[in-house]
């Protein structure tokens, strides 16, 4: 049995989170049966990021392995029509919406327009959700580890096991103003 582990839903979607959604889509999409378990605290997950798949015994992190998981160990036909220039328009279109996902990560977490209104409607869809752990995984989320965006740095975690993060605080990406960031993406989305 196929166990997807992923962020809890908002704003009426399976995960307000876009790589647990791209996931669960895919799952649905491939008529594959899967339990959907929601959770909050990632520490437990592989390189301690959501979403992940338990597959039997193994474990798979990371959206794209998880994908890429899938179509091989369930010999799955989704994408096997596409042309090689199909392949990559489509590789390219996932690379941009990754890049999005750091524009709407800091809209949510850092930029005080919004996340107001993105805790709010966490804590008001997940009233067990204590205020004081949503105010920690803001801290965790913007606490400078000493990398640039987008480069892994490395924390000793328990029993002495290593722990790959993403930082992105001091990066020149997040140097620009909010305003600008936003339109800068909102041109790639006009794209689309």
């Amino acid at each position: 049995m196929l166990t997807l582990f992923s962020y809890p839903e908002l704003y009426g979607v399976a995960d307000n989170n876009p790589y647990g959604l791209k996931i669960f889509a895919f799952l649905k999409l491939c008529h594959l049966s899967f339990q959907h378990k929601h959770v909050f605290d990632a520490r437990q997950a592989p390189r301690a990021q959501l979403p992940y798949l338990l597959d039997g015994e193994q474990v798979i992190g990371d959206s794209d392995a998880i994908i890429a998981h899938l179509i091989e160990q369930y010999d799955l036909a989704i994408d096997r029509g596409l042309t090689p220039s199909q392949r990559d328009t489509g590789l390219l279109v996932r690379k941009l919406l990754d890049d999005l996902y750091w524009i709407m990560s800091y809209s949510r977490w850092k930029d005080p327009r919004f996340w107001p209104l993105f805790r709010d409607a966490l804590l008001t869809t997940h009233p067990d959700l204590a205020p004081a752990a949503l105010d920690a995984a803001r801290d965790y989320n913007f606490k400078f580890h000493g990398g640039r965006w987008g480069y892994p740095y490395r924390r000793p975690g328990a029993a002495g096991r290593q722990h790959w993060h993403r930082n992105w605080h001091g990066s020149i990406f997040w140097r620009k103003q909010s305003d600008q960031l936003f339109r800068q993406r909102r041109r790639c989305l006009d794209l689309l």
